[in-house]
């Protein structure tokens, strides 16, 4: 009878404690979402550089990508595998969501309607991805703590930011109010799903190295349709740094100060460089 309780309370941890250790599939699955989103970006890119016969390929595979995810999510009978399918469906529909909302809708209006569906995504996925702030480092002491290293690395990407020749970003007279409320917020919230919620999703499902490396290429290829090889770069420099801030789950509040500062200081002494991917 004792055995048996114990057995029984080992289960009960694996299915609503710890995660159950990851299959090989869920790895195989990784990999070939993240070659499939990698191409998508790569010729929405290509598109988006004159190539329009990439175009449709590149819906295609989004779509494709985000509903076999889905899909697999509401098929799948493991808890934790279930969040990672449909963590991972949430990344195309967003870029899809921005595509759209871009061409329907004024700028900097866009990015503020997609992030708003992604706050509501985490909100919907709360109870299993844990995204309670304490589980993620978000208390007032380590939020304190995390400023000062912040606000360094957040200097150093913003000296490099303003260094680079980045198209698509346009003079201004100085600093606008308007995209330093809106995507001040939309950085901090963007960082919180890639660093705070799709990379630890990610792990859980292969191992810590390869989360932080899956979700600093899918950071880099979410970009891609609105940016060039410059920003490119610069989002997968401080993807990597800020993601690996984040493999251990008190350095969040680093990683989510730094971006947030570095958007801030970004637009404050480059206003033009709201209409590119170097912010969000």
């Amino acid at each position: 009878m004792e055995r048996g309780a114990e057995g029984a309370a080992a289960a009960h941890r694996t299915s609503h404690g710890r995660p159950a250790a990851p299959s090989h599939r869920d790895g195989a699955v990784l990999a070939s979402f993240v070659l499939g989103y990698g191409v998508a970006g790569a010729s929405l890119l290509l598109a988006a550089q004159g190539v329009d016969a990439l175009l449709p390929e590149g819906l295609a595979l989004l779509v494709l990508l985000s509903g076999a995810m889905f899909v697999g999510g509401i098929l799948e009978p493991r808890k934790n595998a279930q969040v990672f399918y449909l963590a991972l469906s949430v990344v195309p529909a967003l870029t899809l969501a921005r595509m759209g909302f871009g061409v329907t809708v004024q700028f900097i209006i866009d990015p503020l309607l997609v992030y708003l569906l992604l706050a509501v995504t985490i909100l919907v996925l709360r109870q299993s991805i844990g995204a309670r702030p304490e589980a993620r480092g978000l208390t007032r002491r380590q939020t304190l703590r995390a400023l000062p290293l912040g606000v360094a690395l957040a200097a150093g990407f913003t000296v490099l930011g303003t260094l680079l020749p980045v198209a698509g970003a346009t003079a201004s007279a100085g600093p606008s109010w308007v995209p330093l409320v809106v995507l001040a917020p939309v950085a901090l919230l963007d960082e919180f799903w890639f660093r705070g919620v799709l990379q630890g999703t990610l792990a859980r499902a292969s191992s810590a190295e390869w989360g932080w490396l899956g979700t600093a290429v899918l950071f880099v290829a979410y970009g891609a349709p609105f940016g060039n090889g410059i920003t490119l770069l610069f989002r997968m420099a401080y993807g990597l740094a800020f993601g690996a801030l984040a493999m251990r789950r008190e350095n969040l509040p680093v990683s989510l100060v730094a971006r947030t500062v570095m958007t801030v200081a970004l637009l404050a002494l480059s206003p033009g460089l709201a209409g590119t991917s170097l912010i969000v």
